[in-house]
């Protein structure tokens, strides 16, 4: 999959799980995020196999072709793998991120109680 299809796939999952209520629409952007992150382990995998470290040598031997680079990401152990630590790291520290680290001066200026 490309980058945008990646972004679009998760935020469409997260957007699910919105309409439930598991998530609210802040979370569901950072899990779009994340799904365009992952694609990371394309390039990785690219500069492992040619010892090429140019982004844009990656893309042009992809779209050619040339290169697969599909990773352990890409299979079923994969999946579930990722999706699992991604749960347990918005679980664990949910209140930490979102609250502390992303949005403090929106609390401060909110006058919400800041940690």
């Amino acid at each position: 999959m490309y980058p945008q299809t990646h972004f679009l796939f998760s935020y469409l999952v997260a957007l699910i799980f919105v309409k439930f209520g598991v998530f609210d629409y802040r979370t569901a952007f950072f899990v779009a995020l994340v799904g365009l992150f992952i694609d990371i382990d394309h390039f990785v995998k690219f500069v492992l196999h040619y010892d090429d470290f140019i982004l844009k040598d990656a893309w042009n031997r992809a779209v050619k072709g040339v290169y697969a680079g599909r990773s352990f990401i890409h299979h079923w152990a994969g999946v579930i793998l990722i999706s699992v630590i991604i749960f347990w790291l918005f679980s664990v520290n949910k209140i930490l991120f979102w609250n502390w680290l992303l949005f403090p001066h929106f609390f401060r200026l909110c006058s919400f109680e800041y940690p």
